[in-house]
């Protein structure tokens, strides 16, 4: 099953997303978020296509060749959209590997595992899109975990969802975490909102999250404000604050320290897609420190060099 991709979405996930099609190999798993009925489904749809495509830009796939036809058509080969099935509507153990004598109703596409074993046929990736990642049961989640940190350089994973506390963390770590664009009803539901929530909420889950360290996401968004006009001889003191920011979120959210870096690099990667759309280079060297921190490189390099990108 796969689905059709209509007009491009505008807004700064939008760019990230651009950021991630046109600039390989990049991260291996995205994940889109958002509040229901928003950009998250189109977002990865047209980052699946991207991925597939052989002839695929900024723009996305190009939508004339063969495998971009398979794709809007529901056909892809290389590809698979992976929905929640059974009793509770759950994504199952069976999406994930071959579960001998699964108990009905059975997996009826080919198990994650399996579907990345083998080269794709026809585009130059294989991809995989769950959808919503909160469905995972234990057992499901658990699996995936091992297949997110082995994937071969040709396997894509894209998810998405509207209730990101509900993904497994350890998911969400493995995961380049997307926000997708805020509603437009949400400072008539929650009130005004300060600049920094203004800056880093899409959704409400996102609201929630700021207001529960309001210092640390006021500090923040100094932070990326002075990287925008900053010299670059800056760098070395900004990249030290940015880490002494993540430590203080990580002691808010009780969810340890590398996740709170990626937190921050991923704010920092949508940030500069808003602000410095006409550089997107600079984005894909923070979507490039995400993939290495979330990797175990050492976190304190990663910063350093990319505040010093960021700068230049």
């Amino acid at each position: 099953m796969s689905s059709s991709v209509s007009e491009p979405v505008a807004g700064a996930a939008a760019r990230v997303a651009a950021r991630l099609a046109a600039a390989p190999p990049g991260p291996q798993v995205v994940l889109f978020y958002g509040e229901a009925g928003g950009t998250a489904p189109r977002l990865a749809a047209e980052l699946a296509a991207a991925w597939l495509c052989p002839n695929s830009d900024a723009l996305g796939g190009c939508g004339d060749c063969a495998v971009c036809r398979a794709f809007a058509a529901g056909r892809a080969v290389d590809f698979q959209h992976i929905v929640p099935y059974g009793a509770g509507r759950f994504i199952r153990l069976g999406a994930v590997h071959y579960v001998p004598n699964e108990p009905d109703p059975k997996f009826t596409g080919i198990p994650t595992i399996d579907f990345f074993r083998t080269r794709p046929l026809i585009a130059p990736t294989k991809v995989v899109w769950f959808d919503p990642a909160d469905r995972f049961n234990l057992d499901s989640g658990n699996a995936l975990l091992k297949s997110l940190e082995e994937l071969p350089a040709y396997a894509r994973v894209v998810m998405t969802t509207d209730d990101l506390g509900r993904v497994m963390p350890t998911v969400r770590s493995r995961c380049l975490c997307v926000a997708c664009e805020l509603p437009a009803d949400l400072e008539a539901v929650a009130g005004p909102l300060s600049d920094a929530e203004r800056a880093f909420a899409r959704t409400r889950g996102d609201l929630e999250r700021v207001r529960k360290s309001p210092a640390a996401y006021d500090a923040l968004h100094d932070l990326f404000l002075r990287t925008l006009q900053s010299p670059v001889g800056a760098a070395p003191a900004l990249a030290e604050e940015a880490r002494d920011i993540a430590a203080k979120l990580a002691e808010g959210s009780g969810d340890g320290i590398r996740p709170a870096q990626l937190v921050v690099l991923e704010l920092l990667a949508t940030w500069w897609a808003r602000h410095r759309p006409e550089d997107p280079g600079k984005t894909a060297a923070v979507i490039e420190a995400h993939r290495l921190v979330g990797g175990n490189i050492n976190a304190g390099a990663v910063f350093d060099m990319v505040f010093a990108q960021l700068l230049v």
